[in-house]
């Protein structure tokens, strides 16, 4: 947009996205796909980040069709191979690896993302299920906050803090070396089994239960082992 405009313009407010990666649209498919001949239906839903599920904004739901009955599923993130991909950076596009953008020098009067790790900074504001981070890179974008501010819950924090536990706002995630085979081995084969082999922790039924696990009873847990 700054290459098309030529200019800066006094009215325009531009905001960018702290962003982990684009994985592919055509493996997601193929994913839908595959819950459909498991669940011997239609997938006619499928949300991230239900906030819903496992007490945490990192659970995902599908809705399928059976005939006439209609039902929706919860999982935890490790449980879906899809999104453990996308959150494990097993599936994002090449260039998402050498991404230009993903550095402490941001385009946009404003950038928007994931506060992740903000439990550790802001003890009287529940976490668990998701809490934003804007980071204000100009003085139109603290001009705009400004008028703003008393609308909105916020807390001060720092660029030190933001990106202690999301370092896509540092750098572009690393390219892990099965990525050069995940892809052709999920279209060739099997989508159930070769995900089994890719697109799943090691320790998948302990964090499977773990996942089951209140997220507030985790955090009362972790007061007495500190």
């Amino acid at each position: 947009l700054k290459a098309y405009l030529g200019k800066p313009y006094d009215q325009l407010l531009l905001v960018d996205l702290i962003c982990h990666g684009v994985p592919s649209p055509k493996l997601f498919e193929k994913y839908l796909d595959h819950l459909a001949a498991k669940h011997r239906g239609i997938i006619t839903n499928f949300t991230f980040r239900n906030k819903s599920s496992y007490n945490t904004s990192l659970g995902c739901a599908y809705t399928f069709r059976q005939k006439t009955k209609q039902k929706t599923k919860l999982m935890s993130w490790y449980c879906s191979p899809y999104f453990y991909g996308f959150e494990q950076s097993l599936l994002s596009r090449p260039l998402c690896y050498n991404c230009e953008y993903a550095n402490p020098r941001r385009e946009g009067d404003i950038t928007l993302g994931d506060f992740w790790g903000a439990q550790a900074y802001f003890h009287d504001v529940e976490a668990e299920k998701g809490l934003s981070v804007m980071l204000l890179n100009s003085a139109k974008a603290e001009e705009i906050f400004a008028k703003i501010k008393g609308q909105i819950e916020c807390r001060e924090s720092t660029f030190e803090n933001a990106s202690r536990k999301n370092k896509n706002l540092l750098k572009p995630a690393a390219k892990p070396e099965v990525r050069g085979v995940i892809y052709n081995e999920l279209y060739q084969g099997s989508f159930k089994e070769k995900s089994k082999k890719y697109l799943r922790p090691q320790k998948y039924y302990r964090y499977y239960l773990a996942s089951r696990i209140p997220q507030k009873l985790k955090t009362f847990v972790k007061l007495f082992v500190k």
